[in-house]
């Protein structure tokens, strides 16, 4: 690699001279996952300080296999071992990769989230509901991290990264790795670049496959350990001699031997009774406001330490007066005489439990950081490892308290990765999400070194733009002017529906009042029938009745004939004539109310029809439709802009390491970003060790870490 000292960022000569100067001795250490993704790319920083300073740092490159291999709940079939996984906010909602993970060319794990995508006005469970494939597989799409996969364990069975072997996962790392490749290299313009794309690609795949031949009981992390030499010596053409590896499980080995080392010192704080109730405090206090557990969620005695034991796991320690828990998915209960105090009588109860057994002590996320920088300096990628600040705040906690750990800094990496291809020759034929933000589908990598920023912040302008969209009426507006033409006539029809809709509701409305009118008629003609119902009534209990009652009383004293008798019955037939006219009048009301009632239904089934009919529901049918699609078009419009506008910048802090080779064999892309590289060292600690440790132990190749 041609590396020009004065291209190089100023900062960059600043951090070299004071690395030599007060840092001497001390190494660099980058620590990470997976060599598939960014982890190699600090092979920038290693020719970029060899350039200043040749042969005045130590690098090391260490491999974290002390956690998990990988972790998901999401139901996967037992009949392999491993499978290869998109994440998404569905059915992989809680997926998590430790070292087998991969991004294509332009793809990052962004997921854009159910709570993310509704926050910009989506309303996913709407979209989802009415989705032909289904609800769970709308949300799997819709929600799915673009250009990601990783590789999952099946069946019940968690395994620490360490223990997992090359050969178990060989064909499912070879398979995500021709995955990436093969994706990334349809992205590329030109059948040349293509072609120079599969001829790395098949450089890559036949090194996996021959280190497994020369090393057929290798674990995945010594093939990882392997793969950073290739590709620091791929991208900067560092020589394995010059570049230490290690592994985190050998680092934090724990035992009576090792338990003096510096990175151990940290495990003291949180055990010794003069010192642990402060750590255990600031410990706690730094996690306000996140989501990680404080320790009383652990159970009592918790300290910020997991022990990894093979063929176990790893679990949460647990220090309590009569012996020491270990949180392992079996516990693992160690009966001691007394309380453990100390990192040494620790190591020594392990000794005493696992023999000579290889268990690990790691510290969980605010303290994995202070064991390694009690020996070395971290470098780190900006945007990377998002609990530095938290680990920062909880030493400064513990110094306020006079609790002293001395640490050396970090040392961070910001990268442009976007920027660095101005100048190169490669030409890009664009995923859909992009061509439609770059508004073309084909662009040459010095265009879109130019022009992403300005996308970037396009696409965070269409987010709050369309998160302002309420109704459907203001949505199709919004669409028909961002998308033009098709929504512009979606919108017109959904206007003309409306309007149709309207009329057929005015016309309901004059239904509905003449039904009211006939209704309040029809209770009027009752009403009065009941009222003349009962003046009948009336009448004949006060003029009837007490001449009939008479009639009775005479027939009982056995007068049935003559003047008494038909005086009183003449007197009866006067009163029953006017009864005979409230009869009529009854039932004329009757009838009139009958016939009204009829006429009421006929105006109903005519409302109904008014309401339900063919152009009606043909309208409703139209409005639903393009509802339904307007806001499955927010949905596109809001998935898209997220993966770019939080896509490309997390891919440009962080790229992957091998899209450099595959992208441009010519080396040119990697020159410019070592150039434009700024780096800067990040305290962690009030304090640093006063002189450098005996750190050489942090490589392998070089005995120790």
């Amino acid at each position: 690699m041609r590396i020009s000292l004065d291209k190089l960022h100023p900062p960059v000569r600043e951090v070299a001279d004071r690395l030599r100067d007060r840092y001497a001795g001390v190494p660099l250490v980058a620590l990470g996952q997976t060599v598939l993704w960014d982890e190699p790319v600090k092979a920038a920083l290693c020719i970029a300080l060899e350039a200043v300073a040749p042969g005045g740092h130590d690098f090391v490159l260490g491999v974290n296999d002390h956690d998990y291999f990988s972790k998901t709940a999401a139901p996967l079939s037992p009949a392999e071992p491993f499978a290869i996984l998109e994440h998404n906010d569905g059915s992989t909602r809680d997926l998590w990769v430790a070292t087998g993970e991969i991004s294509m060319l332009f793809g990052s794990e962004t997921i854009p989230t159910r709570d993310l995508l509704s926050e910009y006005g989506v309303a996913m469970e709407k979209v989802a509901a009415g989705c032909p494939e289904g609800r769970e597989a709308c949300i799997d799409r819709a929600t799915t991290a673009w250009g990601w996969r990783g590789i999952a364990q099946t069946g019940n069975r968690r395994q620490i990264a360490h223990e997992i072997r090359l050969a178990d996962v060989l064909p499912y790392l070879t398979e995500l790795v021709r995955w990436g490749f093969c994706e990334s290299v349809g992205l590329l313009e030109g059948k040349a670049a293509c072609d120079q794309a599969v001829g790395f690609l098949d450089e890559v795949t036949r090194w996996l496959h021959q280190y497994h031949r020369e090393h057929p009981q290798a674990l995945l992390s010594d093939a990882y350990r392997a793969a950073h030499r290739f590709f620091f010596s791929r991208l900067a053409g560092c020589s394995a001699e010059r570049v230490g590896t290690f592994t985190s499980t050998e680092a934090l080995r724990f035992s009576p031997e090792t338990v003096g080392r510096p990175r151990f010192r940290v495990l003291d704080l949180f055990l010794r009774p003069q010192t642990r109730a402060i750590a255990r405090a600031a410990y706690d206090a730094a996690l306000e406001g996140s989501q990680i557990y404080t320790l009383d969620r652990f159970g009592p005695g918790a300290i910020p330490f997991d022990l990894v034991v093979p063929g176990h796991g790893r679990g949460t320690l647990r220090a309590l007066p009569d012996g020491v828990a270990v949180e392992t998915p079996e516990p693992i209960w160690i009966a001691t005489q007394q309380p453990v105090e100390s990192a040494a009588q620790l190591a020594e109860v392990m000794r005493q439990r696992f023999g000579a057994e290889a268990v690990a002590v790691a510290g969980k996320a605010l303290v994995f950081v202070c064991m390694i920088c009690a020996e070395a300096m971290l470098v780190f990628h900006e945007g990377g490892s998002a609990y530095v600040s938290r680990t920062a705040t909880m030493l400064r906690r513990m110094a306020e308290q006079g609790v002293s750990l001395p640490l050396y800094p970090l040392l961070r990496v910001r990268h442009e990765t976007w920027d660095a291809l101005a100048g190169t020759g490669v030409c890009f034929r664009l995923p859909e999400h992009l061509a439609e933000a770059f508004g073309k589908p084909v662009i040459s990598g010095t265009e879109f070194a130019r022009r992403w920023r300005a996308v970037v912040a396009e696409e965070e302008r269409l987010l709050a733009d369309v998160a302002k969209q309420g109704s459907t009426r203001e949505l199709l507006e919004f669409l028909s002017q961002h998308d033009g033409g098709e929504w512009r006539q979606r919108r017109e029809a959904y206007a003309r529906a409306h309007d149709l809709l309207l009329a057929i509701r005015d016309r309901s409305g004059k239904y509905e009042a003449h039904s009211q009118r006939l209704y309040q008629e029809i209770t009027r003609l009752k009403a009065e029938a009941q009222q003349i119902e009962m003046e009948k009534g009336e009448n004949y209990r006060r003029r009837i009745k007490p001449l009939r009652e008479r009639l009775w009383e005479l027939a009982q004293a056995g007068i049935t004939t003559g003047p008494q008798v038909e005086a009183l019955e003449r007197e009866i037939a006067a009163e029953e004539e006017p009864r005979t006219a409230m009869d009529q009048a009854i039932q004329e009301r009757r009838e009139r109310a009958a016939a009204l009632e009829q006429e009421a239904k006929a105006v109903r089934k005519a409302r109904l029809e008014n309401e339900k009919g063919a152009e009606a529901a043909q309208a409703r049918r139209e409005m639903a439709t393009i509802e339904r699609d307007a806001e499955r078009a927010r949905l596109e419009l809001v998935r898209r802009a997220l993966l770019v506008s939080r896509g490309l910048p997390q891919s440009n802090l962080r790229p992957s390491a091998w899209w450099f080779p595959l992208v441009d064999p010519s080396g040119q892309w990697f020159e410019n970003l070592t150039h434009a590289m700024e780096v800067r060292f990040e305290p962690l600690s009030p304090s640093e060790p006063p002189t450098p440790a005996a750190t050489k132990e942090l490589s392998a190749s070089k005995p120790g870490l």
